[in-house]
């Protein structure tokens, strides 16, 4: 998984004034926590986008000057008028303990059952899974060519080196479903036969 560096500076004062204060100045609050010593420090919103409002997930290299951190975005708090944010949560990581994230689904492939009139359905946009730091894809690759109208793809058909899926088995992630269009095709075909 990519891992982007995220440049902060180190809260020296920690309570509600002094994040009102930040928070007034174009920064954000934020949190490590995971390992031995809790981290607080600040980022500014422009440091902070390429996380916030990107479809993909990265490991976060948190640059105190003298200090690197590595971790993952755990909770992002809002503002429930503006929603800009107003404080984040992040999980320090170590290499030889496993990591739970939320990984998005990057769809591969033209399906058979697309081609021949189906309607592709994907229901889930991310799942939860567990690895270690260095065997963390960056997404879940679904390759959808054998796929035929009727045809589902569970979690339990998917299979990815040292990744645990803990959604539920039978969650169907994508369905090649039957259209109007494959039916009126399908009667036509059959009709032909006759």
């Amino acid at each position: 998984m990519k891992t982007l560096e995220l440049k902060a500076q180190k809260r020296q004062n920690i309570g509600s004034k002094d994040a009102a204060s930040l928070r007034k100045n174009g920064m954000v609050p934020c949190v490590m926590y995971g390992k031995e010593n809790t981290i607080h420090f600040a980022a500014t919103e422009a440091e902070l986008k390429k996380f916030i409002y990107s479809p993909a997930v990265y490991f976060v290299d948190v640059n105190l000057g003298d200090e690197h951190h590595t971790g993952v975005m755990r909770e992002i708090q809002y503002h429930p008028l503006t929603d800009k944010p107003t404080h984040i949560d992040f999980l320090e990581i170590a290499e030889s303990k496993k990591v739970r994230m939320e990984l998005p689904v990057k769809v591969i492939g033209v399906s058979a059952g697309v081609r021949a009139g189906g309607k592709l359905l994907v229901n889930v946009r991310k799942l939860k899974v567990e690895a270690l730091p260095n065997q963390m894809p960056d997404f879940i690759e679904l390759d959808i060519t054998s796929m035929n109208i009727g045809d589902k793809l569970r979690v339990s058909d998917l299979n990815v080196n040292g990744v645990t899926f803990l959604d539920p088995s039978n969650l169907a992630v994508a369905a090649v479903q039957m259209t109007r269009s494959a039916i009126s095709q399908q009667t036509a075909a059959d009709e032909k036969k006759k």
